[in-house]
């Protein structure tokens, strides 16, 4: 699926906010924090990917940034074990490099229809979802079609 970032039905504002700070929390020791602008600018992107997700699905979306020479990429996921290992591994398979790689978890409450409601530590019967954020550079579209096949 490939969508431009869009803007968030429910309560955007305090879902933006929430994502950041579970964003900023999983940037490693040693690694260079994101300025604000970048950081408001990867939790809209990843917002708009993690808007609607049906139960053990997958939601992925991708943006090619010809200003910038990148590749973004979104993966919104169940919480499982060694899931960003996988990725990463399909993607330098692929022969790219990743200029940027942020993986926070973070509970989540989706209605029935799975649209995003709250992300938080507090939200009641939330689910823990792996929101994977990467960056590497720009590929063709048949590239693109080839590594989100993979």
């Amino acid at each position: 699926m490939s969508a431009k970032t869009g803007s968030i039905s429910a309560q955007p504002k305090k879902l933006q906010k929430a994502l950041k700070q579970h964003l900023s929390a999983s940037i490693l020791p040693g690694e260079a924090a994101l300025e604000r602008s970048a950081l408001d600018d990867v939790a809209r992107f990843l917002l708009a990917a993690a808007q609607k997700r049906a139960p053990s699905r997958s939601a992925i979306m991708h943006e090619s940034d010809t200003g910038g020479r990148r590749l973004r990429i979104a993966i919104i996921n169940d919480d499982m074990p060694f899931l960003v290992d996988s990725v990463a591994a399909t993607i330098t398979a692929s022969g790219l490099s990743i200029d940027q790689l942020l993986h926070p978890i973070a509970p989540v409450a989706r209605d029935e229809q799975g649209l995003l409601t709250a992300i938080g530590d507090r939200v009641q019967g939330a689910a823990s979802e792996s929101f994977i954020y990467i960056e590497t550079p720009r590929i063709d579209a048949k590239q693109r079609r080839r590594l989100l096949s993979d």
